[in-house]
């Protein structure tokens, strides 16, 4: 099957060198036919309705360049085939980080096969759904018992394939551009959950998507803030961190960039 992987470089300067830097580390696995980078003249093409919604200099000035709109609209095309036909999609946040190892090979693999199968492949985050979707949000979907199932499904990383994968983007960016308050930092017409923190813009609205569609995440959350020691050795059975790394240079230490190689060529000798 063939894939392609979306990043975006949306916002500032930095968010551009991100974008490039984990294109190259993607492009690294030789998993995908096609690396597309999204950029800020790319949300004027394809989210022309934003402008609605903000001025030029609100984007900018805006979390997201707009509460992170554009997600849904951007993986939406990349699966109706607006920028070439693939039979899966997977994109990562610019923001992550990406290492290339013998296992980790392994692991994005799975991942590919997981969503080909099954038509997704998600992950949870650790942010409770009632904490970080606003009550607009909630009343918009059905009830689900949130109590029980309570973490959102996160929107920097996922892997989509078919009916079932496209169904989701569709309906996740259906719902993201109905109303600008989905994703802005407006307080819901009614007040928030009592449990309210934050909004999470564009990841509640996925989130609840996933939820109405009946889908679940698809495997355990990979390594979050490099600087610990965890993180790191964590990340040698994981393709990608939730790094938050808004810029061009690497966080992945030399050695393990170099231990990663290792593992690769030894299994080439092994073959």
């Amino acid at each position: 099957m063939s894939w392609l992987f979306i990043t975006a470089g949306v916002g500032d300067k930095n968010f551009e060198l991100a974008a490039d830097r984990i294109a190259s580390q993607v492009s690294q696995f030789n998993f995908f036919d096609k690396i597309k980078i999204f950029t800020n003249e790319d949300v004027y093409k394809y989210c022309s309705q934003i402008l609605d919604w903000y001025s030029e200099e609100q984007l900018f000035k805006s979390r997201g360049f707009g509460g992170y709109a554009w997600k849904s609209r951007f993986g939406k095309l990349a699966m109706e085939g607006e920028f070439g036909n693939f039979n899966g999609v997977m994109y990562l946040d610019a923001g992550c980080e990406v290492f290339h190892s013998y296992f980790s090979e392994r692991k994005l693999f799975s991942y590919i096969s997981k969503a080909e199968k099954t038509g997704v492949c998600l992950f949870k985050s650790a942010t409770p759904e009632l904490a970080y979707t606003k009550k607009l949000v909630l009343d918009r979907f059905a009830a689900y018992n949130l109590e029980i199932d309570e973490y959102q499904f996160q929107t920097g990383s996922w892997l989509v394939s078919g009916e079932l994968g496209l169904n989701l983007l569709r309906l996740w960016d259906q719902i993201i551009w109905e109303n600008p308050d989905y994703t802005n930092d407006s307080i819901s017409p009614s007040g928030e959950n009592k449990n309210f923190v934050d909004n999470r813009p564009e990841q509640g609205v996925f989130s609840m998507s996933v939820r109405k569609l009946g889908l679940d995440s698809s495997d355990k959350m990979p390594p979050g803030d490099l600087s610990t020691l965890r993180s790191k050795i964590k990340l040698f059975l994981f393709p990608f961190a939730w790094a938050r790394n808004r810029t061009g240079e690497t966080l992945v230490p030399r050695y393990m960039v170099v231990i990663g190689k290792f593992s690769l060529i030894l299994r080439a000798i092994i073959k």
